[in-house]
């Protein structure tokens, strides 16, 4: 069980964050900005709050209260940094056996500890390597072979996968997923990437402005997203509006950008309203799509990409931006392009209407 609440005053954010992280392991998603690679850095001790505590297994390595501030190198925590971090002149033996050497461990120790970190990350064949030698792949699980070593009680795990091209990340996330779980460390991951959470996150923290706006799995984000950001990393579309009730039974919503939308709801006031991709129609024109919907725009593909299941994604502007999802056969008989002018609709039905959270 790791407890923190940790406090930091910078010129544009306020970071203010007071959580446990339960789970063997948890992800830390946000935008670039929202603070959540600070919080990190501060659980290490490469950054010092303002205020607060971080406690780790019962203890404290940090309290401001009580004084408490454990260095670094003493909190048994290891770190691997966005960019790996690794020595350029040293093999790969040697960057993996750093730590050990400024500790002062025996040698005989350092080659068995060595060995069988590389053993985990399945990286021994490349112990006398320099890191040029190696894919992007390679070196992160080098860097993760370097925190793992030391025997931590906690891994942190920074953008580890940023780094990496597409292809990669897929077959590395799986790769990492197994080592940690041989490793039975309890591990928190930053990122911003909706895989990660999806694969690692048993527990997802959403930050957003230093604060720490909602957590639970990724499937119950995505069932009850609070914020628009929130929404979106879950893989829908979000806009913020206002809501009045109509006579006949149904919502009237004002999206800020102008549009005006039906759904079924009971929620008024200031709300969020979701989308999910595989509810918007796609259609060349308006006539047979109406009597199935009380929502429908011209908007044009702007972007389209298959995905890894076959089906495809469009992207859609005009005055809002919308995401569907429509099966490839779909594609084909619609003869959809980049840059075509379609027609976008939804039911009422199938918006959702949220209370918009304040942040």
């Amino acid at each position: 069980m790791i407890s923190v609440q940790l406090k930091r005053q910078f010129p544009t954010i306020t970071i203010d964050v007071h959580t446990q992280f339960s789970s063997l392991m948890t992800v830390v998603a946000g935008q670039s900005g929202s603070g959540k690679s600070t919080i990190l850095k501060m659980i290490a001790g490469f950054a010092e709050p303002d205020d607060g505590y971080v406690q780790v297994s019962g203890k404290y390595v940090y309290n401001r209260s009580q004084r408490v501030n454990i260095y670094p190198e003493k909190r048994k925590i290891g770190y691997v940094p966005q960019n790996y971090l690794l020595f350029p002149h040293m093999t790969v033996f040697d960057n993996i056996a750093f730590g050990l050497v400024q500790r002062k461990v025996a040698k005989k120790e350092i080659v068995i500890r060595v060995e069988q970190a590389m053993e985990l990350c399945g990286i021994r064949h490349l112990q006398d390597s320099l890191p040029r030698e190696l894919s992007g792949g390679e070196r992160q699980r080098v860097a993760l072979s370097r925190a793992l070593v030391t025997e931590p009680t906690l891994l942190l795990l920074d953008e580890p996968f940023s780094a990496l091209d597409v292809q990669t990340k897929r077959h590395v996330r799986t790769e990492i997923m197994d080592i940690l779980t041989s490793a039975s460390i309890p591990a928190i991951m930053v990122t911003h990437d909706p895989m990660d959470a999806i694969t690692f996150g048993k527990q997802v923290h959403i930050m957003e402005r230093g604060r720490l706006v909602q957590q639970g799995a990724y499937d119950e984000l995505r069932m009850k997203p609070r914020t628009r950001f929130v929404a979106e990393f879950a893989g829908l579309t979000a806009y913020p509006g206002v809501a009045y009730s109509e006579r006949s039974g149904l919502l009237h919503i004002l999206l800020h950008e102008g549009v005006e939308l039906k759904a079924v709801g009971e929620t008024t006031g200031e709300v969020l309203v979701i989308f999910d991709p595989t509810d918007i129609i796609i259609a060349r024109e308006e006539a047979g799509v109406q009597h199935a919907t009380r929502n429908s725009f011209p908007m044009k593909i702007t972007e389209m990409h298959r995905t890894i299941n076959g089906t495809y994604r469009l992207h859609l502007k005009d005055k809002v931006e919308l995401q569907a999802s429509i099966s490839a056969e779909a594609k084909e008989q619609l003869a959809l392009n980049i840059g075509d002018t379609i027609q976008a609709s939804i039911k009422a039905a199938a918006i959702r209407v949220e209370p918009l959270y304040a942040i």
